[in-house]
C-alpha cells in the first residue's frame, strides 16, 4: 500500500491558476480546428480524438472561440472567416475539399497544418505551393526498416531538439506479436527559398543521423511534420506545440517556468511524521505545496487489516488531520484526491484498497463503471466535500484518482471544482466519443508533462511508490 508520495510536477498551464492567482484577459481569437473523420474506418475517428486535445490545449488563452469540423463538412471561406486554422492529417490520404485547398492558398490567415495529406496541395501543379511557400514536400518517411526479433529498433525519426532540449518520440517492438507501438511516421519536406520557408524545429533520425524539418513555418502557413498529441509522453514534443501555439495564435504570454510540488495519496493511514518532515522541508525552503487527500480510506476486503474489513471517515482519521493541520500552517493546501480512490468492493484493478485503485473507471474491463452517470459522480463529490467542509477544510482542487474517468465523469469533476489536476485521457471507440459526447474540459486544468517521485518509506519499512 503506498501511504505517502512526494510528486514533483513541471508544468504546463492549460489555463491553470494557483488559488492566489489572476490571468489578465487575452484578446480574442477564432479558431477553426479541422480533423480526418472516416466514420466508415476504427483509424478513421482518432482525429476527432485529437482536435479534442487541441481544443482542451487552445483553453489555456482566456479569450479563444473554437471551432470543431470534419473536413470534410468545411465550407468556403471558413479559414478566411476566422484568425488561425489548424488541419489535423491523421487519415492517410484522405480526400480533402476543394473549397478548403483553394482558400488554404488564398488567405492571408493563419494555417498550421499537421502531418499526412500536405500532397493535396503540393503535388498540385494547379495550385503553385512550391512558388509560394517557398518549400515542397517530398514524401512520408517511417520505420528505416521493418523491425524484427533480431533488429528491434531500426530507427526512426524519433528525435526533437528544441531550445537545447532532446524530446524523442515513444517506440516500444512487442516481440511476441511482432508489433510495434509507436507512430514513426513523419512528413517529409525540402526547403527551396530559405528567405521564404524557415525550419524552426529540427527532427533527427537517431540511428541515420538524418535531419528534417519538424517545424516549419513560411509566413501564414505552419507545417508540423507528425501530430504531438500521438503516442504522447510527459517529455514528448508535444511540448514543442504548447510553446509555439503562443506563436500560432498571436497570443504572446510572459514565459514563467514553474513548478507545484503534491504530497501524494494522503489517507487515514498517513504517517504523521514524514508529513512534518517534508512539510518543514519544504517550508524551509519557502516552496508552497499541495496535499492531494483522500477523505474516506476503504479496505472492505480487510487486506491490510488482518482479514476485517476497515473504514475511516476523515471525522475519524486523527492522524491524518494532525498530518493535514500541520502541512496547512506550513504553506501546505488541499486537492480532494477522489472520495475514495477505490470502487466497490472490487479490486480495480489491485486490492480494492483507497489510493490503490481506480474510482471512476473499471480498468479491469477498461470501460465506464456500471454506476456511471452525473448524479452518481456529483453524489461522490458531494460526500467527499461534506467529509472536509464538517471539519473546516476547504480543498481547492480535484485530482481524478489514477487520472482516469469516463467522459461523463470529467464534465461532472467541473461542476464541483474549477481547478482539475489530470493527465487527460481520451478515447476513441464509438462508446466514448459518439454516445458519451465530447471530452472537453470546461475547468482550468494543471497537466502534468514531467514528474518525478521523491520515495517515501512507511512505517514497516516498505518502498512507496507507483
Amino acid at each position: 500500500m503506498r501511504v505517502l508520495r512526494l510528486l514533483c510536477i513541471l508544468l504546463i498551464m492549460i489555463g491553470a491558476v494557483l488559488p492566489d492567482r489572476t490571468w489578465a484577459a487575452d484578446p480574442p481569437r477564432s479558431v477553426l480546428v479541422l480533423y480526418d473523420y472516416r466514420p466508415d474506418d476504427a483509424w478513421g475517428k482518432i482525429g476527432f480524438a485529437y482536435a479534442i486535445m487541441l481544443r482542451n490545449l487552445l483553453g489555456h488563452f482566456s479569450s479563444m472561440q473554437v471551432d470543431m469540423v470534419p473536413v470534410q463538412d468545411y465550407r468556403q471561406g471558413e479559414v478566411n472567416g476566422h484568425d488561425v486554422t489548424f488541419y489535423l492529417g491523421a487519415y492517410y490520404d484522405n480526400p480533402l475539399p476543394a473549397a478548403f485547398l483553394t482558400d488554404v492558398m488564398a488567405t492571408e490567415r493563419t494555417v498550421v497544418w499537421f502531418k499526412y495529406n500536405l500532397w493535396r496541395l503540393a503535388w498540385d501543379p494547379a495550385y503553385g505551393f512550391s512558388q509560394r511557400f517557398g518549400f515542397s514536400f517530398a514524401g512520408v518517411r517511417g520505420m528505416n526498416q521493418t523491425p524484427s526479433p533480431e533488429l528491434p529498433a531500426p530507427g526512426f525519426f524519433d528525435t526533437i531538439v528544441y531550445k537545447n532540449r532532446s524530446m524523442v518520440k515513444y517506440y516500444q517492438y512487442a516481440v511476441q506479436q511482432d508489433q510495434i507501438y509507436a507512430d514513426p511516421e513523419i512528413g517529409a519536406v525540402t526547403i527551396h527559398n530559405p528567405g521564404q520557408a524557415h525550419m524552426l524545429v529540427p527532427i533527427t533520425n537517431s540511428v541515420s543521423g538524418e535531419e528534417l524539418p519538424y517545424v516549419l513555418r513560411s509566413g501564414n502557413f505552419w507545417y508540423i511534420a507528425d501530430i504531438p498529441f500521438s503516442y504522447i509522453g510527459p517529455r514528448d514534443r508535444y511540448l514543442v506545440l504548447c510553446d509555439l501555439i503562443h506563436e500560432m495564435v498571436n497570443i504572446p504570454h510572459q514565459e514563467i517556468h514553474q513548478a507545484l510540488v503534491r504530497l501524494e495519496d494522503v489517507s487515514a493511514l498517513v504517517e504523521p511524521a514524514t508529513v512534518r518532515r517534508l512539510s518543514d522541508y519544504l517550508h524551509h525552503h519557502h516552496i508552497p505545496f499541495s496535499m492531494a487527500v483522500i477523505p474516506f480510506y476503504r479496505d472492505p476486503l480487510g487486506l491490510y487489516n488482518d482479514g476485517i474489513p476497515q473504514e475511516i471517515h476523515l471525522a475519524d482519521a486523527q492522524a491524518l488531520r494532525q498530518s493535514m493541520d500541520y502541512a496547512m500552517s506550513h504553506g501546505g493546501a488541499i486537492v480532494m484526491h477522489g472520495y475514495t480512490h477505490q470502487y466497490d468492493s472490487m479490486p480495480n484493478p489491485s486490492t480494492a484498497i483507497s489510493a490503490d485503485d481506480y474510482e471512476f473507471w473499471n480498468i479491469v474491463e477498461n470501460r465506464p463503471v456500471d454506476e456511471d452517470s452525473a448524479s452518481w459522480v456529483l453524489q461522490r463529490l458531494d460526500n467527499g466535500l461534506a467529509e472536509f467542509h464538517n471539519l473546516g477544510y476547504q480543498p481547492f482542487a480535484w485530482e481524478t484518482p489514477h487520472y482516469h474517468g469516463s467522459a461523463v465523469a470529467n464534465r461532472t469533476f467541473a461542476q464541483r471544482f474549477a481547478l482539475t489536476y489530470v493527465r487527460a485521457v481520451y478515447y476513441t471507440a464509438d462508446y466514448f466519443i459518439e454516445k458519451r459526447g465530447i471530452d472537453v474540459r470546461t475547468e482550468r486544468v494543471v497537466t502534468e508533462i514531467g514528474d518525478g517521485y521523491v520515495v517515501a518509506i512507511d512505517s514497516k519499512g516498505r518502498e512507496e511508490r507507483e
